[in-house]
Parts: C-alpha cells; sequence; structure tokens
C-alpha cells in the first residue's frame, strides 16, 4: 500500500485509539490484505501450496483498489475486529480469494471483504458510536494498484504477528 495511504489511516487511528482502551492495535508496517487465510500447515504441504496459489494467480491483472470507511467484524456493535475497508469494485479480490480457495482445496470464507486488520477484541466490543463520532476519516481516497499476492508465514508473539515471505505471485497485465 502506498505510503500516503498508510498514512491517512494512522491519522485516524490518532483520533480512534484513545476511545477504544481495550484494543489490541496491529501494527502499520504488518497491515496487510488477507485473501485466505490457511492456518497450520504442515511443511511436506507446503510445495503443493504454492503450486497452487500459482495456478490460481495466473491471468490475474493488476487490480485497481481505494480505501473505504473503517467497520467491524462481526458488527460495529459486536467488534471483533476494527478494519479499514478495500474497495473490490469489480469483485476481482472475492474472485481471487475463491479461485485460490478452490485451487489449494481449502474451503472459500462465506463472507469476504476486502480489508486491513487495524486491531483485534478478546471480547466484543461496541466501536459504532465511535467510529461514527470521527467520520469523516479523511482516508486518501486515491486509487492505488494491487499487483502481487504472496504466501506469508505468520508467528503470533506477546508484540502481535510477525510476517514473512515465503512466495511471491506477482499479477499479469492480462488479468480476472
Amino acid at each position: 500500500m502506498p505510503e500516503g495511504h498508510r498514512r491517512s489511516i494512522e491519522s485516524a487511528l490518532v483520533r480512534l485509539r484513545p476511545e477504544i482502551p481495550r484494543a489490541r492495535w496491529t501494527k502499520p508496517e504488518s497491515w496487510h490484505l488477507t485473501l485466505k487465510f490457511f492456518g497450520e500447515v504442515p511443511e511436506e504441504r507446503l510445495p503443493g501450496l504454492i503450486e497452487a496459489i500459482e495456478r490460481a494467480t495466473q491471468g490475474t491483472g493488476e487490480v485497481e483498489s481505494s480505501l473505504e470507511d473503517l467497520g467491524a467484524f462481526p458488527s460495529v456493535s459486536r467488534a471483533r475486529v476494527l478494519w479499514a475497508g478495500v474497495a473490490d469494485p469489480e469483485l476481482k479480490l472475492r474472485t481471487l480469494a475463491e479461485r485460490i480457495g478452490a485451487e489449494t482445496g481449502y474451503p472459500p470464507e462465506d463472507r469476504f471483504k476486502a480489508h486491513l486488520t487495524l486491531a483485534r477484541f478478546r471480547a466484543p466490543v461496541s466501536v459504532g458510536k465511535v467510529i461514527d463520532r470521527h467520520r469523516p476519516m479523511d482516508l486518501d481516497p486515491s486509487p492505488f494498484v494491487i499487483d502481487k499476492a504472496t504466501l506469508v508465514h505468520s508467528v503470533l508473539g506477546r508484540e502481535g504477528a510477525r510476517y514473512s515471505p515465503v512466495a511471491e505471485f506477482p499479477f499479469s497485465t492480462g488479468g480476472l
């Protein structure tokens, strides 16, 4: 994600953080768009998983996107995750997530929503009024390009998740 977009999210969070004290905030350098979460993958399955993702991403062209508003899963009244939405107007990201699920044999998500996870909550929290109070968020509305997928290894720790790239899958100029 371009630096200007990242900074616009950070600016919005400066105002929100004091009003959402129970949040476990993710680090900006860790923000990423998750197309598919695989969970624990045995080492011997990794080569096959990489091949399947490669097949799924073939023919995927660059995706033009932009930031949307903030929201929460499962809802703003019972938030477990606070997120920044990533626009998917042509459903290319959803289609790619479905293709990755089909090729890898991992079932697709029932309700895919392109997003960046900003915070997590141990217990459900109501964040709707806080978000509404700070609207408009002034997130950078300019478009940006998503031009690759990356398979990452994540390790949860006391300081949050640490991510290590395992394989990259550049998108071609053609596409979905």
